[in-house]
């Protein structure tokens, strides 16, 4: 086991810089999250640490150990593909025995401590099998187990997940999470789902076209976003933003007044809100329904406000819930809601009722 450490790390393609100047440390033993949208940055990050991508500027550390330069195969990492990239003609256990036949350890301990990693993973009845034979769920445990059998300093997974069903998915990130527990190995977990990135790290780090956002806890992040992107993409919903103004420190929103108020503060800002710290109400925010969403025990309200901020709003499937179409109002139930410059989207302030 090991950190990681990116010190202004650049990486550019054709001109323009998928990574820019990335300062970021994952402790010894961390499950560390990279999350962002699709062209951020953090599958290149990954692949310079693992060594298949080369750093233009900067350097990597893992452990004590500049890698910058290093060939990927004295890094002592190990890396999870979102395609399995199993050897077809192989069964499970020489799949997952492969990584020690390259380092010369004899068949007889190979194939024993393949057996122990697959008992580990549940694939114990499997390891006579190929590939083909096994579910999307069962190759991604056998890449896993592949990765595990050499004991590397640190795990690195780009998007594991991505080709299994929902179901499959809620489970195997449950598998990952516990075996990473267990193991106690650093990992670096690459996603652009944000759930995925909320269950499973013990940090996030957001980028957003090469740039680190922000990095914490989930919860914190979730709760405290530094910026109006980071707000946005983290949560299911993403947290709404509201075009707002304050006028000698009270915060009127589509010209209601809120029940938050802030000292000194005049002229515009943008107001953040979780689904959940909304309700429709008698009197309050005025808004025009633009969808309704049964998911379960939830109810999702679309709407939009007349100065064109749009929301979700989320309550029990119980509830009274709206038409398509209907205008309706709209309550902030939160103690607390971040205010975001509106220029800059960087978070201002806090502000209670």
């Amino acid at each position: 086991m090991a950190r990681v450490e990116f010190q202004s790390v650049t990486k550019v393609f054709e001109g323009k810089k998928a990574v820019n100047a990335l300062d970021l440390t994952v402790d010894d033993g961390e499950f560390l999250v990279l999350v962002g949208p699709s062209g951020c940055g953090k599958s290149t990050a990954l692949r310079m640490i693992a060594g298949l991508e080369t750093v233009d500027q900067g350097t990597i550390l893992i452990g004590e150990t500049p890698v910058t330069n290093l060939a990927p195969k004295d890094r002592d990492i190990a890396m999870v593909f979102q395609t399995y990239a199993l050897y077809p003609h192989l069964s499970v256990a020489k799949n997952i025995a492969f990584p020690l036949q390259q380092k010369g350890i004899g068949k007889a301990e190979r194939l024993a401590r393949a057996k122990v990693v697959a008992d580990t993973l549940g694939l114990s009845d499997y390891l006579d099998r190929k590939p083909r034979q096994l579910s999307g769920g069962q190759r991604q445990r056998v890449a896993l187990a592949r990765a595990i059998v050499r004991s590397p300093q640190v795990f690195l997974m780009d998007e594991p997940l991505s080709n299994l069903d929902a179901s499959l998915r809620i489970q195997t990130r449950s598998d990952i999470v516990a075996l990473q527990k267990n193991l106690g190995t650093t990992t670096i977990y690459v996603t652009h789902d944000q759930v995925e990135a909320m269950t499973m790290g013990h940090r996030i780090a957001v980028l957003n076209e090469g740039v680190l956002q922000q990095v914490g806890k989930p919860i914190d992040l979730y709760q405290r976003p530094i910026n109006t992107f980071v707000a946005a993409f983290l949560g299911a919903p993403g947290m709404n933003l509201f075009t707002a103004r304050a006028d000698n420190g009270a915060i009127t929103i589509d010209g209601a007044t809120t029940r938050f108020t802030t000292p000194g503060l005049d002229g515009p800002i943008t107001v953040g809100a979780r689904a959940e710290d909304l309700r429709l109400a008698s009197t309050g925010i005025p808004a025009h329904v633009t969808g309704v969403e049964i998911l379960g025990a939830d109810v999702h309200v679309l709407a939009t406000t007349p100065s064109g901020s749009s929301f979700t709003l989320r309550q029990p499937v119980e509830a009274p819930r709206p038409e398509l179409g209907e205008n309706v109002t709209i309550d902030i139930t939160a103690t607390e809601l971040p205010l975001f410059d509106p220029h800059t989207g960087i978070l201002r302030d806090e502000v209670a009722r």
